[in-house]
């Protein structure tokens, strides 16, 4: 059995939360009731969540602070603010920190399990889409791998193995022979295809500031150090490093 797609919902009315939990008990997802933000907000934190339907006012933390905190955490969940307080100020407001929709009070509660469905819809199409753009360039860059001998069918096998399991891969080659190419490939084969590709040219570090580059350096750390800055190692950390 496939588990339902969790919507959080908050509104500081009781009766509304009641009202929603009732008409989507058997729905296509599933709803967590909240009345407070900030305990929708500490779920989300530790568990996510696939849809966000938030009332705009509220005491305390409102609609818009919450979208806020939740844009902070997640850049694509989609966040439904219903009210019955809209203006047109707010509703620009709302969207400009990344709303989803905007939906006036009274609402049917017909018309909130469709809009809720059409935005599940919506970013289960959208993960698909990106699932299969990642495929496709994945399958591109191991056809970059031109030649039709068993040898480097072989070797593509052997990517394909590889890009499957976690762990630091060595690429042995003489200068010239791809090894970039093939350690890009077993990336855009992996689980982490969308993170980062960092390629370290390691003979082009100098001695004395290969682990500033590598590590990277705080603020006054060194003269010229005029601001902290990451490293190498650090920017291609929930991706992937090919040290050259």
């Amino acid at each position: 059995m496939s588990i339902l797609p969790e919507v959080l919902f908050v509104d500081d009315d009781p009766r509304a939360g009641e009202l929603v939990a009732r008409f989507c008990e058997h729905g296509p997802f599933q709803v967590r009731i909240y009345r407070e933000p900030e305990k929708l907000l500490a779920r989300f934190r530790t568990h996510g969540a696939a849809c966000l339907v938030s009332d705009l006012r509220m005491p305390g933390m409102d609609g818009l602070e919450l979208l806020r905190e939740i844009r902070a955490l997640d850049s694509e969940v989609p966040v439904l603010l219903v009210t019955a307080y809209s203006t047109v100020d707010s509703a620009v407001e709302a969207l400009r920190l990344g709303a989803s929709d905007f939906l006036k009070k009274p609402y049917d509660m017909e018309e909130l399990a469709r809009l809720i469905e059409r935005t599940l819809d919506h970013r289960r199409l959208q993960g698909e889409n990106r699932r299969l753009r990642q495929e496709l360039g994945a399958q591109q860059r191991v056809r970059a791998l031109i030649g039709t001998s068993a040898e480097l069918d072989a070797v593509r096998v052997r990517l394909r193995r590889v890009a499957a399991v976690r762990s630091n891969v060595l690429v042995e080659g003489e200068s010239g022979t791809g090894k970039e190419l093939a350690a890009r490939a077993i990336h855009d084969l992996g689980p982490d295809a969308d993170r980062p590709f960092v390629v370290i040219d390691c003979g082009a570090l100098s001695d004395s500031l290969l682990e500033s580059e590598l590590f990277g350096h705080e603020r006054g750390a060194f003269t010229g150090a005029v601001r902290t800055t990451p490293g190498l190692l650090e920017t291609g950390s929930a991706g992937a490093v090919f040290l050259d």
